[in-house]
């Protein structure tokens, strides 16, 4: 954002979460282009892919979500989805 803050829209980008605990977030509509995490997880070319047009329509870059209720996370914590 122009004013040097994190998007409030972008605190989380989730990439096949298995884990999320008490925690509740809502997914956004803001886009998740890939970062340097993406590209070491995933490499420079899947980072470039997911960014030409094509690879926009697909749901490969997860989700940037933000934090509704904070809470604590451990591993193999269920998630589930809640519908509004």
């Amino acid at each position: 954002m122009p004013d040097g803050f994190p998007h409030p829209d972008k605190q989380l980008n989730l990439i096949n979460v298995r884990a999320i605990g008490s925690t509740v977030l809502e997914v956004t509509s803001q886009p998740h282009s890939g970062c340097a995490r993406f590209s070491e997880r995933f490499g420079a070319h899947a980072l470039r892919f997911v960014n030409t047009t094509k690879g926009r329509a697909l749901p490969l870059r997860g989700r940037s979500t933000r934090v509704v209720t904070a809470g604590l996370v451990r591993c193999g914590d269920e998630v589930r989805r809640l519908d509004s």
